[in-house]
């Protein structure tokens, strides 16, 4: 640039006298004005590549506007251009050079101008705005999955789920829905949380949002999985002809054809196909958005726009990103199955805590040193200031964008190979119909080998009872037929490197065994094992030995072991005093194996027995007066307690009852589904790592307005939980372990003795039993706004941005605890030390009321004192907010985002 000459920065001129038509010109990377005065080109600003600015009038003259960045534009010289900015933040402008119009009417500036300069005028710029914004843009969103599906395109069918994918992309239909879904995400009120996008964030630590307090159950996790699972069943409706699908897989979803578990709150625009396939594109679309959210590795450490505070370093990162992305994608005819295979991992839910695990660990590694690097404390006539100098990123975004881009293009990629195996094997009530849709009169039996899990059934068409397997994971792959003529769905369980299927054949147990689950050989079953018509002897695996109980035809209960090592079963014994008329189900709960079956005659209640000491106990009924039955139940345990399904008489719904020690079990509930939920079949349980179904045979149904009968169905129980919803002051105990915990905003402070536990008068009755699972997920520091005080010490704390902040008097305390159900929780004396002092979140605002005895509903609108948080050489601090100069309507946002906190919190690290 030559032939531009530095020159000293223009002349003030009056907001007053600023023209409409003001010029600007831009010569390589120089933007230039034209003088009011006498027409010359002035050097106004040298922005950074890829920016845009804009003159615009101010009081007592112009100032450059940045997109993205609030900071003064500088001359070449290196003084701001045009004056100091004003502290309120003005709108930003931003069009792309391609599109901007030639400004109309005679230009003839006086210096030498290369021929390929581009002209705007003010008027050209008018209603351009940019939002904050708190998520990868459009452009990202919509390019991290287009690649995705590219890349499955490329696939052969024979790999699991691609097939499916495929169908799906192909309809116009469907693609439509994705790209809606994605771009409503970030745009409709039911998805941004009153603008804070809140449930676009998700720390797997903490297991939280940016804002918890507002919005505690709204995550990127919770909401992927949500519209993950809606999407999945209208797929499986798609796929298997459910009744929300014609026999050309497109028909009208209208509510008369919605069953009760497929109505959601959430429903797409009327831009969206109202076919299957557009209604699951959509929800699909929202799903692959909160999960694209989490591959930004900010969002998976609670990292936003703080716009209280005029810090921008998300929205320059993700404009960086932006720019830069294409430099980094890995181009989809690259990507080889093996990057994308999801192997052994079974559930959507593991998929999204690691990706977000990985994500927070770039942003722990490298994105926070660079943004420690991009603010300041600067000392100025009034005291100590926070700068945020450097909100656009440059090449210093680069090293991370290359690991975080390809890294969150592969993520999305196999959660699609995950979701299509998934919605194989979900229907319009999230149950299981198979795609040949055999009629059977036996309930489904899934069962796990080697990282895959399969389903075993029984075509009972027209008299055959045959035995079919299929892979769960791969419905592209046909069923094979094991055996024929068999009385009731196989048992199948994994025993010494093998899997043993188990079955009656005429009169008698047969067995068979295989290495590999397709191929089946004859294996030995226990000798002269009778038994009865139509029922089907049960499996488990237990302390070594494989275990097996059968009813023979006099309806007597038989069982019988096979050891380690050994290659004959143990003689069969009789469980003496019992008797059955429909199958038994065994499970291994706390350590024991129990057994439950259906009483004979008249006497068709419940009953349930537990092995112990090479015994068999007395049986036990499932309170009697309530639970009957007429055919066998299923035990299943999962989530620390012990199911006991069942079919209830006279109308043949399914129903359950639970126990958490294996002894005292509540009464009979219906279990939670439409009406037509019956079953003529015993109830079978199938557990599987991580899930566990329970499966019967839907006696009739109605599909596109037919009756049709014996339907295979199964459904979910219990749930995958990242951590458990345990209310303050609950006493916890993990099965098998002595430890005992106080849980207080879902974290948990160890009792020390039994001392302690007197000391504090606790009571052994209030102790809840847990899944080790859920205790080692409760964390160790309380989510913000709990209250705590340790049971001796009369101060009280608050949490607050992960810290607790000290209760100075009952007036604040009153205050604090409005609407709660105790004041605060007692925690065990010298536990309360492991919660920070300091504050461990950043980019948020903390909010103090000037009054702290008055009541938080009656604080002014400007009567609070609010906080910004930052991070500033390794330490969270907070900085004031200039409430002053924000207008009613920001603020009002502004006071309903942020933290309450005690009067302490002007205390705490502060930053005057």
């Amino acid at each position: 640039m030559d032939d531009i000459v530095v020159m000293d920065p223009p002349k003030m001129r009056h907001a007053e006298e600023a023209r409409t038509d003001l010029v600007l010109l831009k010569i390589g990377e120089h933007w230039l004005e034209e003088s009011a005065d006498d027409g010359t080109l002035r050097v106004v600003a040298s922005p950074t590549q890829g920016s845009l600015f804009v003159v615009e009038a101010a009081d007592g003259g112009y100032r450059l506007r940045a997109c993205g960045s609030a900071r003064p534009l500088m001359t070449d010289g290196g003084v701001p251009a045009l004056g100091e900015p004003t502290a309120e933040r003005g709108p930003v402008f931003s069009l792309p050079m391609t599109e901007w119009k030639p400004s109309e009417g005679p230009h003839t500036p006086e210096c030498a101008v290369s021929a390929s300069v581009s002209l705007a005028t003010a008027g050209d710029l008018a209603g351009y705005r940019i939002a904050p914004e708190m998520f990868w843009d459009d452009k990202e969103h919509k390019q991290l999955i287009e690649d995705a599906f590219a890349t499955v395109m490329r696939f052969p069918d024979d790999k699991a789920g691609v097939k499916r994918v495929k169908a799906l992309w192909s309809n116009p239909d469907f693609k439509a829905g994705v790209l809606q879904g994605l771009h409503d995400a970030d745009y409709e009120w039911q998805y941004i949380n009153l603008k804070t996008y809140a449930s676009h964030f998700f720390d797997p630590d903490t297991k939280q949002n940016w804002l918890p307090l507002l919005f505690p159950s709204q995550t990127a996790y919770s909401e992927t999985l949500r519209f993950a699972l809606d999407a999945a069943n209208l797929a499986g409706n798609i796929a298997n002809g459910g009744r929300n699908a014609a026999p050309d897989t497109s028909s009208n979803l209208g509510a008369e054809s919605l069953d009760a578990q497929m109505r959601d709150t959430v429903s797409a625009p009327s831009s969206v196909p109202s076919t299957a396939h557009g209604q699951c594109g959509f929800k699909l679309g929202l799903a692959l958005h909160y999960f694209s959210d989490l591959t930004q590795p900010m969002h998976a450490a609670n990292i936003v726009n703080a716009v209280w505070a005029d810090d921008w370093r998300h929205r320059g990162f993700e404009k960086r990103a932006d720019e830069r992305g294409p430099a980094f994608r890995i181009d989809p005819s690259r990507v080889s199955w093996a990057d994308v295979d999801p192997g052994a991992m079974q559930y959507l839910a593991q998929l999204v805590m690691q990706v977000a695990a990985n994500s927070k660990r770039i942003y722990k590694q490298k994105v926070e040193p660079v943004m420690a690097s991009k603010v300041r404390e600067v000392l100025t006539a009034k005291g100590t200031a926070i700068v945020y100098d450097n909100a656009t990123w440059g090449l210093e975004a680069d090293p991370i964008l290359r690991e975080a881009i390809p890294a969150g293009q592969l993520a999305i990629t196999k959660f699609l190979v995950m979701w299509s195996r998934m919605s194989a094997f979900h229907g319009s009530d999230a149950v299981y119909w198979p795609r040949k849709k055999p009629w059977s009169d036996h309930a489904p039996f899934f069962f796990s080998f080697r990282g895959r899990t399969y389903i075993v059934y029984v075509d009972t068409y027209q008299g055959k009872n045959d035995v079919y397997v299929q892979p769960y994971d791969n419905p592209e792959v046909s069923a094979k037929q094991i055996v024929s003529g068999v009385k009731g769905v196989p048992s199948v369980v994994e025993f010494e490197g093998r899997l043993v299927m188990a079955f009656a054949k005429g009169d008698a147990v047969q067995c068979l065994a295989s290495i590999d689950a397709q191929n089946w050989t004859a294996a030995p079953a226990p000798a002269y094992a009778q038994i009865s018509q139509h029922s089907r002897p049960a499996l488990c695996v237990h302390e070594g030995r494989m275990f097996m109980v059968w009813v023979n035809s006099g309806h007597s209960l038989f069982w019988s072991t096979l050891s380690a090592g050994k290659t004959s079963w143990a003689n069969p014994q009789q469980m003496s005093g019992k008797a059955a008329s429909y199958s038994p189900t065994l499970a291994v709960f706390n350590g024991r194996l129990h057994a439950a079956w259906t009483g004979k005659g008249k006497t068709d209640w419940v009953f349930y027995a537990r092995y112990e000491n090479e015994a068999w106990s007395s049986q036990e009924s499932l309170e009697a007066a309530v639970v009957k039955s007429n055919s066998g139940p299923a035990l299943i345990a999962v989530d620390g307690l012990l199911f006991a399904f069942y079919r209830r008489p006279g109308d043949d719904r399914i129903c359950f009852s639970s126990t958490t020690d294996g002894r005292v079990w509540d009464g009979g509930r219906l279990y939670p589904m439409p009406g037509e939920y019956t079953t003529e079949s015993d109830m079978v349980p199938s557990p599987l790592p991580g899930e566990t179904f329970v499966g019967w045979s839907r006696g009739y149904t109605f599909i596109d307005g037919y009756r049709v009968s014996h339907r295979l169905m199964c459904a979910r129980v219990g749930s995958q939980r990242s951590y458990v919803e345990i209310p303050d002051g609950s006493l916890v105990q993990a099965f098998g372990r002595p430890e005992i915990y106080v849980v207080c905003g879902y974290a948990k402070f160890h009792i020390p003795s039994s001392a302690a536990f007197t000391k504090m008068k606790l009571n052994a009755w209030d102790v809840r039993r847990e899944p080790i699972e859920v205790v080692n997920a409760l964390t160790s520091n309380p989510t913000d706004g709990s209250l705590l005080r340790e049971y001796t010490d009369p101060r009280v704390w608050f949490m607050a941005a992960g810290a607790r902040l000290h209760v100075e008097n009952s007036r604040e305390l009153d205050q604090l605890a409005t609407g709660r159900a105790t004041r605060y929780t007692s925690i065990p004396d010298g536990t309360v030390g492991t919660v920070p002092e300091k504050f461990q979140r950043e980019s948020v605002a903390i909010k103090v009321s000037v009054n702290p005895g008055q009541p938080l509903k009656d604080v002014p609108l400007r009567g609070w004192k609010i906080f910004n948080l930052v991070r500033i050489h390794g330490e969270v601090k907070r900085s004031p907010v200039d409430i002053s100069r924000m207008n009613d309507e920001d603020l009002r946002q502004l006071v309903a985002v942020a933290l309450i906190a005690p009067q302490s919190a002007l205390r705490t690290s502060e930053v005057q």
